[in-house]
């Protein structure tokens, strides 16, 4: 016998709590809207009604999170090896990764120098989010905007790792990237890179660089830069430390994720970390 719900019936209710609960206040919110549109209401009574819109409001931002996370399977962990007390997350999401996910796996690749937490976060406060992205990566636009959302108008720092793994196209990006910071430390290039339709042109360089204030010259020397080198093989020596075989890669406090997940299942692992101590200083 086929199993029947509706939305009304006790198990569709259960089955979709979300929208459930958004039927529920939106109902709430018509009977304060009706009343408050009645002439005969007290100040008191007005004021009462008010106050009930303003916490349904409240109980739907809070609330709808949460709920989102009924009828799916609990998050889960496995530790890094090596790389204790650093974690990933067992489910993974979209990834993009081309044949240079190779390149820099032989045993002759220099190791990563110095503590994880120094190469991720710096002396940013934690709990802190690192993301590793490549300007040609597909799914790290949508991974870095769920993040974002994630993170609201929290203060969580994010840090931001060029891993250019879809070939000579975006380690060309990467050492614009890493060059334009050299003189303009705050400003998003790649977010400008990636907005270019079509090739990276000398002249649209030259555009940007007037447009952010830089000089194009110096921009364009400083992409061999040793300190730009380093950066580059910094970042790659931590990838490989994380097991980063893919963009977005993503390390929330002590949790890797791999690929890009849901603002909802981003803003849950934020939940956790910053319940979590801290495990860099």
């Amino acid at each position: 016998m086929p199993l029947v719900t509706t939305p009304s019936s006790p198990l569709g209710m259960v089955l979709n709590p979300v929208k459930t609960f958004g039927q529920a206040l939106s109902l709430c919110r018509k009977h304060v809207q009706s009343a408050l549109m009645t002439d005969t209401l007290s100040p008191l009574r007005r004021r009462l009604l008010q106050g009930a819109g303003l916490l349904a409001i409240g109980a739907w931002v809070w609330g709808v999170p949460r709920l989102a996370r009924l009828g799916r399977e609990p998050l889960a962990f496995s530790d890094i090896p090596g790389a204790a007390p650093f974690r990933r997350l067992d489910r993974e999401g979209a990834v993009s990764a081309g044949a240079a996910i190779f390149a820099g796996l032989e045993t002759t690749a220099p190791p990563l120098q110095g503590p994880i937490c120094d190469a991720l976060y710096g002396t940013s406060p934690q709990p802190a989010i690192a993301y590793f992205s490549d300007i040609n990566c597909p799914n790290c636009p949508r991974m870095e905007a769920a993040t974002r959302a994630a993170i609201g108008s929290q203060q969580i720092p994010l840090i931001r790792h060029e891993l250019p793994l879809l070939g000579p196209g975006s380690t060309a990006a990467a050492r614009l990237i890493l060059a334009a910071k050299r003189q303009a430390p705050a400003t998003d290039v790649a977010g400008l890179l990636a907005a270019i339709p079509g090739p990276v042109t000398p002249a649209r360089l030259t555009k940007i660089a007037a447009d952010i204030g830089i000089d194009a010259a110096q921009w364009q020397a400083d992409t061999t830069h040793p300190a730009v080198t380093k950066a580059l093989a910094d970042t790659a020596a931590l990838a490989r430390r994380l097991g980063i075989y893919g963009t977005p890669g993503t390390v929330i406090g002590r949790t890797l994720i791999l690929g890009a997940l849901p603002q909802d299942q981003i803003a849950e692992i934020i939940e956790i970390e910053q319940q979590a101590d801290p495990i860099c200083n």
